[in-house]
């Protein structure tokens, strides 16, 4: 089927990378090779290389920023959608108490935070600054860090289903919970836009906004390992007496 993929790709002038060594690239630099690393750049090329994929019974992976994964070793012959260059924000509408914005899945949290922190002025999302993913993965994860929250602000979310069905989502129907949404129970969907509304009262000072982000950055450095390629913060919790605990009942006595 390498044939019939690299034709199709090259036809729709779809950005697509052969042979991709993920040693070299990924953020942990482990892992073998990715037969293809297709990147779509806007939501007709995504919907093009799915259409084809469903059409052709060609299963698929989708990834983000490539972070927070590991691969195996060897070659991975099974396509991969990179939404990289899928990573778009646009306001789309605002009124006297609340911005909306529309944003691509491909978008890393870092440009996410500083676009509404920085442009927008608005506070509450400083903690997430350092997460290395994009917002699909945030959103699939309901990614949290320093007391902020990416499902605080989440209006709803667009979906491609493995009928090629766009289908919005809103926030009610995304049950979020503590790192878990209604994603961790689908199948053979992918992520899109998120639309998030922000309320106007959070819009803060840039210096108290930065000051914050800077200290949070400094708390970061000091306390998480950067010699060389890791995952960060391998344990997660709200209440880490309580997940202690439960582990062992020497423990809760």
């Amino acid at each position: 089927k390498d044939n019939i993929i690299t034709n199709f790709l090259e036809k729709k002038k779809i950005f697509y990378i052969e042979n991709f060594q993920l040693k070299k690239e990924s953020w942990l630099k482990a892992g073998g090779d990715f037969k293809f690393l297709i990147q779509p750049k806007d939501l007709n090329e995504v919907y093009d290389v799915l259409s084809f994929f469903k059409n052709n019974k060609i299963t698929f992976y989708t990834v983000g920023n490539i972070s927070n994964v590991i691969f195996r070793d060897g070659m991975i012959r099974t396509p991969i959608i990179n939404l990289k260059k899928f990573n778009k924000i646009n306001i789309k509408n605002s009124n006297k108490d609340f911005i909306e914005v529309d944003v691509n899945s491909g978008v890393s949290i870092f440009k996410f935070v500083t676009f509404i922190s920085s442009k927008l002025k608005i506070s509450g999302l400083e903690g997430l600054v350092g997460i290395p993913g994009t917002l699909g993965g945030a959103v699939y994860m309901n990614s949290s860090s320093y007391d902020s929250y990416i499902s605080e602000f989440i209006k709803e979310v667009l979906i491609i289903d493995k009928n090629c069905e766009m289908i919005k989502l809103s926030k009610k129907d995304l049950n979020f919970e503590w790192r878990s949404s209604i994603f961790h129970k689908m199948k053979d969907f992918v992520i899109l836009n998120i639309l998030f509304e922000f309320p106007k009262k959070l819009i803060s000072n840039t210096e108290n906004i930065n000051n914050r982000i800077l200290k949070i950055k400094n708390h970061r450095i000091k306390f998480q390992e950067k010699k060389l390629p890791n995952l960060g913060s391998l344990f997660a919790t709200k209440d880490l007496h309580s997940d202690i605990a439960k582990a062992s009942l020497k423990f809760k006595i």
